[in-house]
């Protein structure tokens, strides 16, 4: 392998041996210091070692053609993600280039981007963010990466090997009976319907502010669960499809009673637009607050439902067809409060 300088960059000459016995040989410009450019000779030649290294089909003396971040990865989303993610995905991966990755690497040249870069970044966005939702950022750059090499753009991906942070384990609460009486009588007719709601048929927040008078089913008793609001955005539920709930009749009354006139959803504005998340922190933590209860999440009066149900003896798979989940996998965190157990 050789370094030599060459303009504001310095020219790679290196020979790797892949895990089939040949020998590749490449040549590339790199832009930036000296021991970025060791650094990215060590990542191509633990790449071909793994056998994760992918020549591009025509390139010159010098290399392919530029491929800076920012283009290649709205090129990325707009041939891969909208033909492969659902609705709700893309929205994420759409947060994810444009409030993240996108203003962090901008039209750096994409072969330059090292590990250490990808470090960087993870401590940057730990500053603001939870480890949790900076995996998930980090996840969108591997695939946005190993599409590149798949597309033959890139020779390897030089974050494979990244580490995901550490996440604390997930830790949520849960209402009893008696508590879940206490917090509904704090609330104003406003919004006793929407958390009655989110109570006794376990939805997410997102798919009860997405709830329409069409998704109720009078006769039946029954609520359908269609959609979600993501982001403001109307998607497909979490589970990518769509799901009945029984409604109890306290429930049915409490709907019946709250029908307006102000548009087609269920819980929205006073002037009939959509309710943003954010709305309804304020009247759920004042009436938890007024009940002499412990602050909670409103993803808890989920977890309360499920409880609830779970401690009354109900099978584990009917509660997972209640709450969308895919995989029991999900639903035995409850496992613990049935009564056999």
């Amino acid at each position: 392998m050789t370094i030599q300088k060459h303009g504001s960059g310095w020219l790679l000459d290196i020979r790797v041996r892949t895990p089939d016995g040949r020998t590749s040989r490449l040549r590339r410009v790199v832009h930036g210091s000296r021991r970025k450019a060791e650094q990215w000779a060590t990542e191509i030649a633990n790449a071909a070692k793994l056998g994760r290294l992918v020549r591009p089909p025509s390139e010159d003396e010098e290399g392919p053609r530029p491929l800076p971040f920012t283009t290649f990865a709205w090129e990325w989303f707009d041939a891969y993600v909208v033909a492969n993610n659902k609705p709700s995905e893309q929205v994420g991966k759409r947060i994810d280039l444009t409030r993240h990755l996108v203003p962090f690497f901008g039209n750096q040249e994409m072969r330059e981007i090292t590990a250490q870069d990808v470090e960087r970044l993870k401590a940057e966005k730990l500053k603001t963010l939870s480890p949790k939702t900076v995996n998930n950022i980090l996840a969108c750059l591997k695939k946005l990466f190993n599409s590149a090499v798949e597309w033959g753009r890139l020779e390897f991906n030089p974050i494979a090997r990244v580490k995901k942070l550490h996440e604390p384990e997930y830790e949520w609460d849960f209402l009893t009976r008696d508590e879940s009486e206490a917090f509904l009588a704090e609330l104003d007719s406003r919004w006793f319907p929407l958390f009655a709601t989110l109570l006794w048929t376990g939805m997410r927040i997102g798919e009860a502010l997405a709830l329409r008078w069409d998704d109720i089913e009078w006769r039946s008793g029954k609520v359908l669960v269609r959609r979600s609001l993501f982001h403001k955005e109307f998607v497909t539920p979490k589970s990518g499809k769509p799901r009945e709930i029984p409604m109890n009749s306290r429930l049915v009354e409490v709907l019946k009673a709250a029908r307006h006139e102000r548009g087609e959803l269920v819980f929205c504005t006073l002037d009939g637009k959509v309710l943003d998340q954010a709305n309804v922190k304020r009247p759920f933590f004042a009436a938890l607050r007024k009940a002499g209860l412990r602050i909670i999440r409103v993803h808890d009066l989920r977890h309360s439902f499920a409880s609830q149900l779970a401690i009354e003896g109900l099978p584990l798979k009917v509660i997972q067809e209640l709450l969308g989940h895919q995989s029991m996998a999900m639903t035995l965190r409850y496992a613990h409060l049935v009564p056999e157990s």
